[in-house]
């Protein structure tokens, strides 16, 4: 079990210094928590939200909200990432997700899927793709196999003139995307206080896997075809 948080303390570990850093701490079964593992080690800012995720090789995944002005990010608050190859154990170097921003970004949510991509959310006051300077819902994704980033998309539509913040991201089996947010858009006759929104995404369907079978199996009845572990069925 993995565990992230922010904190203020100074000095919490060596080189952590006096300002707001991120930490991990980890535990098995029958044994003690670890010692926290400094994760925001070339942060000079605030460092807060932390959100992780795990895949079925232990490795670790872990986005945050930063102000640290490293690899263009400039001194507004930014999303920040980092991994851990469990196989070599090293961590990854700090990348700046929201790299597309020029205004505040914050409060970040991750998710694996099966197919080897990272998927985060957050929220945003980007003029990004005539998304406008009110608060709006960013997305990426991350290919983990070729290391690569896709570009920015804005999730609300051009109809949300609220404020949108607080998202929250999950997968089916299929691929499928589904994201909540907080928002105050006058939708649907939702007025203008705070209501909970919802989107879906059906992405295009896998590239289809062809196998042999014998031909003519049977003089006589039906062939059968299984369709539960087909991807996008």
């Amino acid at each position: 079990m993995y565990i992230v948080w922010h904190d203020f303390t100074d000095n919490l570990v060596p080189l952590s210094g006096s300002d707001v850093d991120i930490y991990l701490k980890q535990k098995s079964i029958g044994e003690q928590w670890s010692e926290p593992k400094l994760i925001s080690s070339d942060s000079t800012g605030v460092s807060y939200a932390p959100n992780i995720v795990c895949n079925n090789e232990n490795d670790i995944h872990i986005s945050w909200t930063d102000n640290t002005d490293i690899l263009g990010a400039d001194v507004d608050e930014d999303i920040f990432y980092k991994s851990f190859d469990y196989s070599t154990q090293v961590w990854s170097e700090i990348e700046v997700v929201s790299s597309q921003s020029v205004s505040t970004s914050t409060y970040s949510t991750i998710v694996l899927d099966d197919f080897n991509n990272l998927h985060i959310v957050w929220h945003d006051y980007s003029d990004y793709s005539y998304a406008g300077l009110d608060g709006d819902i960013f997305y990426r994704r991350k290919d983990l196999l070729e290391n690569t980033w896709i570009t920015t998309n804005v999730v609300c539509s051009e109809e949300n003139t609220g404020i949108s913040q607080y998202p929250d991201i999950a997968l089916d089996k299929t691929g499928y995307i589904y994201t909540i947010w907080q928002d105050t858009s006058n939708l649907y006759d939702a007025g203008g206080d705070y209501d909970i929104f919802f989107r879906k995404f059906v992405g295009p369907p896998q590239i289809p896997i062809l196998s042999s079978f014998t031909t003519n199996p049977t003089q006589v009845g039906n062939i059968s075809i299984d369709w539960n572990n087909a991807i996008g069925t």
